[in-house]
């Protein structure tokens, strides 16, 4: 196979999973629980979507395509799914879903006569054949309170309020000049000004003087 030719394969199967696979996963721990025969209608599509990727005939084998694009089927790749969201899960204690998938019983999430088992469901079994126990996986602890709200700064933003076109540099320099000099205050950048500004005026609207000390900071 050509270098041009396996680098085609290569961004076809990507644009492939990016575009399309990802729709059919979106919500895949919910509705994995229909029946098989209605899941099977999702096969078609990812048949196809990999035989354009691989330029493969009609007749190519559905393993060969599973092959060749180091693809599993939609089947494995939801139970992949099932197991990343278990787990993930079973280390978040505090989210709401942990007491309904963990602590409830397993015959309710089979509330539907004649339904299949839950897809979640059926991860345990996994678990269980495969000798793995859940209880060995620690629990995540998120910081209470998030960052975002641990420190409440105070903001000044007077040097906003100043017109940029009528107010004289020299009274905007002096006003961060005098900034400068405190030492309650740290220059940083806020990503606005991408090279060096020479204009004073820019400067102040370019800099904010966060907090090193005290909680405030001014524009």
């Amino acid at each position: 196979m050509s270098e041009s030719l396996a680098n085609i394969r290569h961004i076809l199967l990507k644009l492939y999973r990016t575009l399309v696979r990802f729709k059919l996963d979106y919500g895949s721990v919910i509705y994995g629980s229909a029946k098989k025969h209605v899941l099977r209608a999702l096969d078609p599509i990812h048949h196809q979507g990999l035989r354009i990727a691989l330029g493969a005939f009609r007749t190519t084998p559905i393993k060969s395509l599973y092959t060749e694009a180091w693809e599993p089927s939609l089947e494995h790749r939801r139970m992949k799914l099932a197991f990343n969201y278990v787990l993930k899960l079973k280390s978040l204690p505090r989210n709401p879903c942990h007491e309904i998938v963990f602590e409830a019983p397993l015959s309710d999430f089979s509330a539907v006569t004649k339904s299949e088992p839950n897809l979640v469901a059926n991860t345990f079994e996994h678990f269980k054949n495969a000798n793995i126990s859940l209880n060995i996986i620690d629990n995540l602890h998120v910081q209470c309170p998030p960052p975002w709200e641990e420190h409440n700064n105070t903001v000044d933003i007077s040097l906003t309020q100043q017109n940029k076109e009528k107010t004289r540099i020299g009274m905007l320099r002096e006003q961060t000049s005098s900034m400068k000099c405190s030492q309650t205050w740290a220059k940083t950048s806020t990503g606005a000004a991408k090279e060096p500004v020479e204009n004073w005026r820019q400067q102040c609207v370019d800099f904010a003087w966060a907090t090193r000390g005290s909680p405030r900071a001014t524009f």
